[in-house]
């Protein structure tokens, strides 16, 4: 998913992220990836190792955990893939026991099963005080593979910090980080037409800043159009089709915060008349702000 540019005007997307601007949107006038007084840990991506762990799976076995072995608080988990992805029913990242990320959407868009936060560059780091697992949920029988790179820290004035607890280090005055993330939201809306051309789902209970939004609506039917409305204003924000499903897609610097919209609605409009029913999925890909500080890790917002 590229997050750089969206697919609308740049003038009307301001307008909308000002007018529905909240407590999360604050992180971004920051570089919170190099705010000052904070320790990140630099990795050494020429010397990489690669874990592979395989499990065999019954018709018994309702999931699959596995723990990421934290053998060194200086390493960092990134390239996570997950075969085979279609044979499973949705994959979950816990950190600390609380749920981060549950991804679905890789199946519906039968792309590689990973999370946000060990893909595209983006490196987990090891926890002292914090487990990290991964939860798959198969839905056939077989054997499961899961692999991760497995990176080590090269900055010397981080491990020092680390190991001292040296909080008055001139580079590194405190121990805390923080760092943006991105979170798979789900809705999913049972629609019966009785010989219409429109029906709309309302009060998508999606949260946070959204960066874009999928929607597939099975079967596929022929559709005219499909419309965001917020706060029951039509602002122009029409869906993309693009292989079986539509997105709409505003781009991480001028995201829509729909935990400041009371109302936001999705209308469709099909090319000719129904009686039958639909079912329509809703995704969207919110921002969040994870904290980790002295070997502990939390979301900063509740979900």
């Amino acid at each position: 998913m590229n997050i750089s540019l969206s697919m609308y005007d740049e003038k009307l997307l301001k307008e909308l992220h000002e007018k529905f601007r909240g407590a999360q949107d604050e992180w971004d006038k920051d570089d919170i990836d190099n705010m000052p007084g904070r320790v990140y840990p630099k990795y050494d991506k020429s010397s990489v190792e690669t874990r592979t762990f395989t499990f065999n799976v019954t018709n018994e076995d309702k999931l699959i955990s596995h723990e990421i072995t934290c053998n060194d608080i200086e390493e960092g988990y990134t390239n996570l893939k997950i075969t085979p992805a279609e044979n499973l029913e949705k994959i979950d990242l816990l950190i600390g026991g609380q749920r981060f990320e549950r991804n679905k959407l890789f199946l519906k868009l039968k792309t590689d099963a990973t999370f946000f936060q060990m893909s595209n560059g983006k490196i987990l780091p090891a926890l002292e005080l914090h487990n990290i697992e991964i939860i798959l949920y198969p839905t056939v029988e077989g054997t499961y593979t899961i692999s991760y790179d497995v990176l080590k820290n090269s900055d010397e004035n981080f491990t020092l910090v680390k190991k001292n607890n040296d909080y008055t280090n001139k580079n590194y005055r405190c121990m805390e980080n923080v760092e943006k993330y991105y979170q798979e939201q789900i809705f999913n809306k049972i629609i019966k037409l009785d010989g219409n051309r429109k029906f709309e789902v309302k009060n998508m209970n999606f949260n946070h800043p959204i960066v874009m939004i999928y929607v597939f609506i099975t079967p596929n039917p022929e559709i005219e159009d499909i419309r965001l409305i917020l706060d029951d204003i039509d602002y122009g924000l029409v869906a993309t089709k693009k292989e079986d499903y539509y997105y709409f897609y505003f781009g991480d610097k001028n995201s829509i915060n729909f935990s400041r919209i009371q109302h936001p609605t999705l209308s469709v409009t099909l090319k000719e008349e129904s009686s039958i029913e639909f079912d329509v999925d809703i995704y969207g890909i919110g921002k969040q702000i994870i904290r980790r500080m002295e070997g502990m890790c939390g979301s900063a917002f509740a979900k």
